[in-house]
């Protein structure tokens, strides 16, 4: 028995040789590292998004025996942002986005560089929005200097339940209410540029007039303005030449200046309104752009079906009173934000615009 027991000591011995090995190496090393963990805050797999808005997409990551390096966010592959600290979150402006659907995939790295992610599908919806006016006293009052008084183009969508009355779209003037008499043109010397449904004679027709002396009015007639229905109107133009009036993307009128505005800078700009306290405009706008730029034809008819990339570099301003997330009348271009004044709280300021369709 003796004998057979010696025999196996130098297998013993190997055995815990290997056994302290181990233990020494575990207790260098310490434990395996856990893999974080990482799930989606917002959206929810299956959201339904609407382009042109902010969405704030949101996750939650950690990591039981260290710490969270970063989450990084993918759409379809692309890569959104990086996070590094908590809460890990990235504001996804849908503008650019296309309509469609997504997979979104939230990644989080921990400070052992194990990384653990989770995927949800969502997807995007074109859903365009437009500003309501309620044709007593709202209005919007814009930066002055937002509107070009050298060359540019102005364009919108509009919708009125009326087109039988006077009614302002947008303004830009230094006049006072008693200069400027009712809104529709003035013999004082002054600047006062904007355009505007007039209903006078039973007549429906787009009015765009220079205000400075002498007063330029500048018209069509007709019967092609109908109520509560979407139309495009556009004005191009270059003080020092010529302007074009586009309904519906048609060249309806052009003609050439008599006076420019030099020497005079705009003490009020609107959206809504003349300078006086009448004439509201009552119904909706829709993608307003301000260019900086005397846009052809050809230009405005091409863009008229759909939004335009905020990075035109020939864009001034642009209000597309979309965003659910921020005031309505951001500007998305230099940050030109227009207010909503005598905004009636029974009324949303917000309604969907068919306006593309």
């Amino acid at each position: 028995m003796f004998n057979l027991v010696n025999q196996h000591l130098p297998h013993r011995a190997w055995i815990l040789f290997f056994f302290a090995a181990a233990t020494f190496l575990y207790g260098c090393q310490g434990p395996a590292n856990q893999r974080p963990t990482c799930s989606f805050v917002s959206p929810s797999s299956g959201d339904r998004l609407v382009k042109n808005e902010v969405v704030t997409i949101s996750a939650e990551a950690d990591d039981k025996d260290g710490t969270i390096q970063h989450v990084t966010f993918f759409a379809n592959g692309k890569l959104l942002a990086t996070d590094q600290s908590h809460p890990f979150d990235y504001e996804w402006d849908l503008s650019d986005a296309p309509a469609g659907s997504y997979s979104l995939k939230a990644k989080a790295v921990d400070d052992d560089n194990s990384s653990f992610q989770q995927s949800i599908s969502v997807s995007v919806a074109t859903v365009n929005h437009a500003l309501h006016f309620d044709g007593v006293d709202e209005f919007v009052r814009l930066p002055n200097g937002v509107i070009p008084l050298d060359k540019g183009t102005i364009e919108y969508w509009f919708k009125t339940p009326s087109v039988s009355d006077k009614q302002v779209v947008v303004y830009t003037g230094n006049l006072t209410p008693q200069e400027a008499g009712d809104g529709f043109g003035s013999s004082k010397e002054g600047l006062e540029f904007h355009t505007a449904i007039h209903g006078d004679y039973s007549q429906k027709y787009w009015i765009y007039q220079d205000g400075t002396s002498p007063e330029n009015v500048f018209y069509w007639r007709g019967h092609e303005l109908k109520a509560d229905v979407w139309n495009h109107f556009a004005v191009s133009y270059n003080i020092q030449e010529t302007f074009h009036v586009y309904l519906n993307g048609d060249l309806k009128i052009q003609g050439e200046f008599l006076n420019d505005f030099s020497g005079h800078s705009p003490t009020s700009t609107f959206v809504g309104k003349p300078i006086d306290d009448g004439h509201y405009f009552m119904g909706a706008i829709d993608e307003l752009r301000i260019w900086n730029k005397k846009l052809s034809g050809q230009t405005i008819r091409q863009s008229i079906k759909d939004t335009v990339s905020r990075n035109h570099p020939d864009l001034n301003a642009y209000y597309r009173f979309d965003l659910k997330n921020n005031p309505l009348t951001n500007d998305l271009i230099k940050a030109r934000h227009g207010e909503i004044m005598n905004r009636d709280t029974a009324t949303p300021s917000r309604v969907v615009s068919d306006a593309f369709h």
